[in-house]
């Protein structure tokens, strides 16, 4: 059995991050790289929070500003999980 991989990505308004959608497929490795202050662990903050549950959570994940937040990561089994809203709701499809 194959290990399911994260196929791709978008985040929107979730800590530092603005927006940032990522393509990982066909890839073995992705990097996320940058700057201090410029998202990184934001970007795996909504990661583990969209895939991992309420557990993993950030403190306060709407980004200064925003109305609500985005997120969803499409695996490679083709399950898309979604979080969105002030809250960030769940969604399985």
């Amino acid at each position: 059995m194959d290990a399911v991989k994260i196929h791709s990505l978008e985040v929107e308004n979730v800590k530092r991050v603005r927006a940032v959608a990522l393509d990982c497929s066909g890839q073995s490795l992705t990097v996320i790289g940058g700057r201090n202050a410029q998202g990184k662990t934001s970007l795996l903050d909504a990661i583990m929070w969209t895939l991992g549950g309420d557990r993993f959570k950030p403190s306060r994940p709407l980004r200064d500003g925003a109305d609500e937040l985005k997120t969803g990561v499409r695996l490679t089994n083709g399950l898309l999980v979604k979080r969105s809203g002030v809250n960030g709701s769940l969604k399985v499809v």
